[in-house]
């Protein structure tokens, strides 16, 4: 890994593993973990949770009865876009729409356009 992005010197004291299956794992990873949730139900066998590889990271889970803009959960520090980003969600209410799930660059997750008694699978 590089000192500064995308540089091209190396720094030694950067943890990279070469696994023998092929894969890198850098110092940065994780391997997935449950975010804490508050004012929302989770779905019994999709707790909600994230995992960085690289610099990607994955959200991923369902929530029950969120409200609209109030923030259910918080990525940490390192796990964060440099902007608010927003993605579309599958929003289940007794039939099937979409909803817009943000991401704040403060970690902040939210999600809007939900009708009552939702149940959003992010």
């Amino acid at each position: 890994p590089s000192t500064k992005e995308q540089g091209d010197t190396w720094d030694w004291s950067k943890k990279v593993e070469i696994r023998t299956d092929g894969t890198i794992k850098q110092a940065t990873d994780t391997n997935w973990t449950n975010l804490k949730t508050t004012g929302v139900e989770t779905v019994p066998d999709r707790p909600l949770k994230y995992k960085k590889t690289g610099g990607l990271v994955t959200v991923m889970g369902s929530i029950r009865n969120p409200k609209n803009t109030v923030i259910f959960a918080t990525l940490p520090e390192g796990c964060r876009p440099p902007q608010d980003v927003a993605f579309s969600v599958v929003v289940v209410a007794g039939s099937t729409t979409a909803a817009e799930f943000t991401i704040q660059k403060g970690g902040g997750l939210f999600v809007n356009g939900l009708p009552v008694n939702a149940t959003c699978h992010l």
